[in-house]
């Protein structure tokens, strides 16, 4: 440090000590002014005002005690209060002389409270008389009353005088307390200013030390390897952490060609620094080199990237794979698509074909998502063994999962002309063995679409597109089949594109409407119920039945919304019938295997119910075995919940699902409905008429109403009959039909012939 820099240093270390002493000495002087005006408020004013106010509570608590002796008969008890009264008066009033030697109100005061204790006195002597002049004590006992009265007011103006002398001390011990946060102020200005001077040079000083002390010890320090090499890629000098990774690793860290590295370096001209990664004993190393010309010598810093790099593999891996099943994901595939297409020569083509899982919502509704993923990843090793996974090659076919239940497997060009119907048709062949998940044996199929470039399309998204539609040609026919797009994406698939756009539009533009079915007292034969379903008057296209759009809005989730609507529009349809006299019936709404996993189902149908003002007993929601069993717990805490506000509760199409008997008795349910496959032909089937009274007999046995669909021919009735059913709805009745007209026959009565 220079001989100046001392200089200035000593000077502002002086300055400094010295304005700090002087603000010392100046804050005690100040202190002690304000302990001298602050000091009598608490020696003096404060006790003075807690006397004053206990004398006011004794004088004025003295009049009620006179009162009460003089109503009372015991004089002994009002001597021992009066005494005891009149004593802490007394101490009080020479407590207030102590502090107020001089004060004239005090006198008075004293002589009002000696006049009192006299008074006292003899009301004392008089009522131990025979005979009580009332007159005198009345006069006697106004006395005391009037001295308290001016005691009290003479309180008050000592406690005025003690306020104003407060009220001033406290300006003067603010105004003193004022200058001393003046000068705190003023000081620390200045010695911030100092401060700063002493911090600007003596960070200079300390900067200039780090910055040499930093640079000699970096190479010794830094964790990594650093090395100093010749113009010929000998080693000039190596730190502590080369040594340790080289001992670690057991070989040199620099690549064993490192002189020509470096002369190829130095041939490029125009750059001095180099980098490069390299493999050693299993280790991916990262080694970068810098030219300093004024030494002739090159700087190399070795790092171990191996963790790196297989972190960066694994991203990688994970960006461009499944992570159920391993495979290349959509990601890869797009790539791959986009490649093999912009790749292909002068009468190549590209083939792809899409795999569309069959059956296979029904099946993970019923056994969880947990089978379902299990049934994937076994779909998906039985694909492998047929086609390989996308290696990234520029011929050949990859297969991929593109999401869900959709595979693809993509031919790229090669010197023979991909011909795809062999490999589908073995596909469709493979998947005719079971699959064994959860010790069930399944069998599944795939709806199998082909599409080829540049017939059917000329870019990625078109050729998707096209094997897309003929994917769902195939779904259109029932599945397990195999559809050739033929130069142009099927109308049907096209048709599914548009509807499913229609479709959500649909409830904005009030095409969607409910009818509603009849539900029958098998022997009154009067209308009890109807159950709502939905219909779509779509523009162009007329009434489109329920099988047509509600499967497309199960699988875009449009169901939910329209689950929504149609609960709502019921509910408010009953209450209407309702406020039109009618008599009260239940109205039944399907809830969707979607609807009824959804979390805020509950608080969906409580608000509609509010909203429409429809009381809880008048609704009956319907659910199929397969939402009810997808998750058990859940169900039972949802179906309770419901049942819990009065809602009414069935199973729609029992029978034909996969749930237990043993959980069916844990649900809240009111009513079993027997689906119209086993009604059809129970008349000349004897299984089908065996079902449906197997299904009767349960469900009494269990205290559940049954209710039978599809009843068209009277055969139907006589046998429910006969088993003992005791509602139906079917054709035999009504069909479904417009709210106006089951408004006609609720108002006629219509009904079937009683029993």
């Amino acid at each position: 440090m220079s001989t100046k820099l001392n200089t200035k240093l000593f000077l502002i270390y002086a300055i400094a000590l010295g304005m700090g002493l002087l603000l010392s000495w100046l804050t005690y002087d100040r202190t002690q002014a304000v302990k001298q005006v602050a000091m009598p408020l608490v020696t003096q004013d404060i006790p003075s005002l807690r006397i004053i106010a206990d004398l006011k509570g004794e004088v004025t608590g003295r009049e009620p005690i006179v009162y009460e002796y003089y109503a009372s008969t015991d004089r002994e008890r009002f001597t021992r209060r009066i005494e005891a009264s009149n004593r802490r008066i007394n101490e009080g009033l020479i407590k207030l002389g102590a502090l107020f030697p001089d004060n004239p109100e005090l006198s008075g005061i004293a002589a009002m409270q000696a006049e009192s204790m006299k008074l006292a006195a003899s009301l004392a002597e008089m009522l131990q008389r025979p005979q009580i002049d009332a007159a005198t004590t009345q006069s006697i006992i106004s006395r005391i009353a009037e001295n308290s009265i001016s005691i009290n007011a003479r309180l008050d103006t000592l406690i005025g005088e003690l306020q104003t002398g407060v009220s001033e001390r406290g300006q003067l011990t603010r105004a003193r307390l004022h200058d001393i946060v003046n000068l705190v102020a003023l000081f620390s200005a200045m010695l911030f200013v100092a401060v700063l001077l002493l911090g600007y040079y003596f960070s200079a000083y300390l900067k200039g030390v780090a910055e040499r002390r930093r640079l000699a010890m970096f190479p010794e320090r830094n964790l990594n390897p650093v090395m100093s090499l010749s113009s010929e890629g000998a080693i000039l000098y190596a730190n502590p952490g080369a040594g340790h990774l080289r001992n670690r690793l057991g070989v040199s860290l620099l690549p064993p060609d490192i002189g020509a590295r470096l002369e190829g370096l130095r041939q490029a001209g125009g750059t001095d620094h180099g980098n490069w990664e390299y493999e050693v004993s299993g280790r991916t190393l990262s080694c970068h080199v810098h030219y300093l010309a004024d030494f002739d010598i090159y700087h190399a810093y070795v790092s171990d990237i191996t963790e790196r790099k297989q972190a960066e593999d694994q991203l990688h891996y994970q960006a461009y794979h499944d992570v159920l099943t391993g495979l290349p994901n959509r990601r890869r595939f797009e790539e791959s698509l986009g490649n093999a297409l912009a790749g292909v020569a002068d009468g190549g083509k590209t083939t792809l074909i899409l795999l569309s899982l069959d059956r296979f919502r029904g099946v993970v509704d019923t056994l969880g998502h947990a089978a379902g993923d299990n049934i994937i990843r076994a779909v998906a090793d039985r694909l492998s063994g047929l086609v390989d996974a996308d290696n990234g090659s520029s011929a050949g076919a990859g297969l991929y999962r593109i999401e869900g239940t959709f595979f693809a497997i993509l031919i790229r060009p090669s010197d023979a002309e991909p011909d795809a119907m062999p490999l589908a048709q073995t596909i469709a062949a493979a998947m005719k063995d079971p699959f064994l998940v959860d010790e069930r044996e399944l069998f599944f199929s795939f709806s199998i679409g082909i599409a080829q470039s540049p017939q059917d399309g000329q870019d990625a998204v078109s050729l998707f597109r096209a094997a897309d539609g003929a994917v769902q040609e195939v779904k259109q026919q029932g599945g397990d089949a195999i559809h050739c797009c033929g130069g142009m994406m099927g109308a049907r698939a096209l048709e599914y594109l548009e509807t499913e756009h229609a479709l959500r539009r649909a409830e904005e533009r009030r095409e969607l409407e409910l009818h509603y079915q009849p539900q029958l007292d098998i022997q009154s034969g009067r209308i009890i119920g109807v159950e709502a379903l939905i219909r779509w008057r779509r523009p162009g296209h007329g009434l489109v039945s329920p099988a047509e759009f509600i499967p497309l809005a199960e699988e875009t989730g449009m169901i939910v919304s329209i689950g929504a609507w149609v609960l709502r529009t019921a509910c408010a349809q009953n209450r209407a019938w309702q406020d039109a006299g009618h008599e009260p019936v239940t109205v039944a709404v399907n809830l969707s295997a979607r609807q009824f996993l959804d979390p805020g189902l509950v608080t969906t149908v409580v608000g509609i119910l509010k909203e429409t003002g429809l009381a809880a007993e008048h609704l009956e929601l319907e659910v199929t075995e397969g939402a009810v069993m997808h998750n058990v717990e859940m169900a039972v805490a949802t179906l309770n919940a419901l049942h819990g506000i009065g809602i009414r509760l069935s199973v729609d199409d029992f029978g034909t699902g996969y749930s237990s008997l043993a959980y069916l008795k844990r649900f809240p349910i009111d009513k079993l409905k027997v689906d119209q496959s086993f009604v059809r032909h129970m008349q000349d089937d004897a299984n089908d008429a065996a079902i449906v009274q197997a299904v009767i007999n349960l469900g009494h046995s269990l205290n559940l109403k049954i209710i039978a669909e599809g009843v068209e021919i009277q055969e139907h009735l006589a046998l429910l009959r006969a088993y003992g059913c005791e509602e139906m709805q079917g054709y035999l009745f009504s069909k479904p039909r417009p709210a106006g007209e089951i408004t006609e026959m609720l108002a006629g009565g219509i009904g079937l012939a009683p029993h």
